[in-house]
């Protein structure tokens, strides 16, 4: 965690995750809880991604829809790109997992 107010993702928000061998820096660039937040993303020399994140409430739950949006930096950060993309259908799956496993339950799913 870089900066926030309460020591969880809001309103300007900055924080830092590993990503293979580099650091991505997170920002929240939109928060309106509980139905939307969106982040940007920067690894630098290599990418910037988007995040954008909405909660639909319907008659029998809730829709999560949720879009991703890459952009390369440089020509190392344009392959890193290709390669998310190609690496991402089964990450997509295992996050789809963990997302559902938390509407539902409420607690984290995590990887053993």
């Amino acid at each position: 965690m870089v900066y926030s107010e309460s020591g969880v993702a809001e309103d300007n928000c900055i924080f830092k995750t590993p990503v293979a061998d580099h650091t991505m820096t997170w920002s929240v660039s939109r928060y309106e809880p509980p139905y939307r937040i969106e982040f940007v993303a920067v690894v630098p020399e290599q990418f910037v991604m988007r995040l954008n994140v909405v909660l639909d409430g319907v008659s029998n739950g809730t829709n999560l829809h949720w879009t991703r949006m890459f952009t390369g930096l440089s020509e190392t950060g344009n392959g890193t790109v290709e390669k998310l993309a190609a690496e991402g259908r089964d990450k997509l799956v295992k996050l789809n997992q963990r997302l559902e496993h938390f509407v539902k339950t409420g607690s984290m799913l995590r990887e053993a």
